[in-house]
This record gives structure tokens, C-alpha cells and sequence, in this order.
């Protein structure tokens, strides 16, 4: 089993592009916090105008994954309820 690579694309709505980046921060700081040894990359990308994320994540297995989305899936709802979610998964998980 090897490396899984996930690309998530968020379109933030309109006048919600500071309330996402503040849960941006609180994202990476719990990632570099509880996830040193399972998340390989975590890296956040605004566009100019600050409505589009995309953020590039890399993780050792599956089950770094699901240790994630533990730790963040709070943080996660409240992204969504803010912003579009499109989400492109690379390798093979299991």
C-alpha cells in the first residue's frame, strides 16, 4: 500500500472568505499538532481574489485518512457549510 495523494478544491461563497481562512488556520495548526507522523503534506493555496482554496494533502495510508478526518471533521462541516467541495482522490485506498 502506498502513499495517498488528495486534492481539495473549495469555492468559498461570497463575504465568507475570512471566516474559511480562520478555519484554515485552525485546520493546519491540529494537522501539525496530531498528525506529524501521518500527513507527509498539507498545504494550503488561496487565489488572488481569496474564493478559491485548494489545498494538497499527501498521507502514508488509508488509515492516516480516517485519523484526519477524526481530527477534523468538525472543522470540516464548517468548511462545507461556507464553501463548494470538490474533492480528487490519487492511489490506491483501501
Amino acid at each position: 500500500m502506498g502513499n495517498i495523494q488528495l486534492t481539495a478544491r473549495f469555492l468559498i461563497e461570497e463575504g465568507k472568505e475570512e471566516e474559511f481562512k480562520s478555519i484554515a488556520t485552525q485546520c493546519l495548526n491540529i494537522v501539525k499538532e496530531k498528525e506529524k507522523d501521518t500527513t507527509l503534506k498539507y498545504d494550503w493555496f488561496f487565489n488572488a481574489n481569496g474564493n478559491e482554496c485548494v489545498v494538497r494533502e499527501t498521507y502514508i495510508d488509508s488509515n492516516a485518512i480516517f485519523l484526519h478526518l477524526g481530527n477534523l471533521g468538525e472543522l470540516l462541516g464548517q468548511l462545507l457549510q461556507i464553501a463548494d467541495f470538490y474533492p480528487e482522490i490519487y492511489g490506491s485506498p483501501s
